[in-house]
């Protein structure tokens, strides 16, 4: 029987965490030995004491952790985190890392990893990922990866939005830069190689859990997460792969809403980090060259 290994990263959402737990607890019951499974919740250093709060919650579950750290260290060393503590506890065939927005909403979504891994033997594997703000489909996040001068051209465009604190026009800037050349609708229908992934929801296969020492690379705070996982898997030759046979619903920001009061301080803070996450992926791949 395989084993299965969930990683939930928090910071400050407690009724979200649990709603995210059960739907996966739910589908566990359905189809699997919840022996076979285990959840872990890596709560990020919330200030409100929800990882207090979960850890109580969920004192009873047989299949659930809750581990703390001290401080936010962001998403890609939050995730770290908890993956250093489920390879050392635990020998596991699949790890599903998914943010405490995502809720499953396929049936059989345990099964088919395993039944999609038979077929394309990934190493990274994205599902359909639906929006529930606009029903759009996130994945795949791009059909190409960026080049070292799109990426700086990239950096470029967001330093000038950052400047003139035009934060309300990010999203539509970053979307008609980045997607309309790579991405259309239609493509979210295929299964398809080898391409950038959406954040929300990434499930690794065993050789590269064996394989690696972290997830994500651990420099950044915030985003920019997908195209830096990317770039190691082409530059070291896993296989990226993206199926609609098994689907995902996003509620989107629900951690950023909690955190920030007003879309203008929370789109700011978003730039400000993509920035930041941008100039270290440059400097990564220029060591690299």
């Amino acid at each position: 029987m395989k084993k299965y290994g969930f990683i939930i990263l928090n910071y400050m959402d407690y009724y979200g965490t649990i709603e995210c737990v059960r739907s996966l607890q739910t589908e566990i019951n359905k189809t699997l030995d919840s022996k076979n499974t285990v959840i872990l919740i890596v709560d990020n250093g919330s200030p409100n004491d929800v990882g207090t709060k979960l850890t109580f919650y969920f004192r009873k579950s047989k299949n659930v952790e809750v581990i703390c750290n001290s401080e936010n260290v962001g998403f890609a060393r939050g995730n770290n985190f908890g993956f250093d503590y489920l390879k050392r506890n635990y020998n596991l065939d699949f790890l599903i890392v998914m943010n405490e927005d995502v809720r499953i909403c396929d049936d059989n979504f345990l099964k088919n990893i395993s039944k999609l891994y038979l077929e394309t033997k990934f190493d990274v594997l994205g599902p359909d990922i639906i929006s529930r703000k606009d029903n759009s489909h996130q994945n795949p996040l791009r059909c190409n990866s960026l080049s070292l001068n799109e990426l700086k051209q990239w950096k470029n465009v967001m330093e000038k939005q950052y400047e003139k604190y035009l934060i309300f026009y990010l999203k539509n800037c970053i979307k008609k830069y980045i997607k309309s050349s790579n991405l259309t609708n239609k493509y979210y229908t295929k299964v398809l190689d080898n391409i950038v992934l959406q954040g929300s929801c990434i499930i690794f296969s065993k050789k590269f859990i064996n394989d690696r020492k972290y997830l994500f690379y651990p420099q950044t705070f915030m985003y920019l997460e997908e195209d830096i996982l990317d770039y190691e898997c082409k530059r070291d030759n896993y296989r990226v792969v993206y199926s609609p046979k098994i689907r995902v619903e996003h509620l989107e920001d629900v951690s950023t809403n909690i955190t920030f009061k007003n879309n203008y301080n929370k789109e700011k803070f978003k730039l400000k980090q993509m920035i930041k996450s941008a100039n270290i992926l440059i400097e990564y791949e220029k060591r690299d060259l």
